[in-house]
């Protein structure tokens, strides 16, 4: 990985951990976290030295941060959230940057700021989620049901 001046192109830092990079990077504060084919890394903004990995069991998805909570997934089947030891949130490093490729259509439109009056991606994924554990919970029951 490598963070290089926007203005000038030159390099600042560069890290070596030892394994494949295939996620893309989100910033918050003075921190930059990204999923590897092993771990999640936080790593300092600045000198690029690494706070910390969670090592979860497998490959990982691209991390999101909202209100200091980082999400990603894992191809351990699992849906992770884990306290970024930040406040802030990854809201405009990829979404307005569109550097995720869904979020074209955001950008697209001109928008500057998510409509707050929209759910977010998230919330609609956690209600689909909710409306299928009801409905296997219902299955269920009425399994139990007929067994009696």
């Amino acid at each position: 990985m490598y963070a290089v001046s926007a203005s000038s192109g030159e390099k600042i830092w560069s890290l070596k951990t030892g394994v494949t990079y295939f996620k893309s990077p989100t910033v918050v504060e003075d921190r930059v976290y990204f999923g590897s084919s092993t771990d999640l890394h936080a790593v300092d903004a600045s000198s690029g030295d690494i706070l910390w990995s969670f090592d979860e069991g497998g490959s990982t998805s691209s991390p999101v941060i909202v209100d200091g909570t980082i999400y990603f997934g894992s191809t351990d089947g699992n849906l992770y959230a884990v306290e970024a030891g930040v406040a802030g949130s990854s809201e405009d490093s990829r979404v307005l940057q569109g550097v995720l490729g869904h979020h074209h259509v955001f950008a697209e439109r001109g928008h500057t700021q998510p409509d707050t009056n929209q759910p977010s991606i998230l919330e609609v994924r956690a209600s689909r989620l909710k409306r299928r554990v009801q409905s296997l919970e219902s299955s269920y029951s009425n399994l139990l049901e007929r067994a009696k």
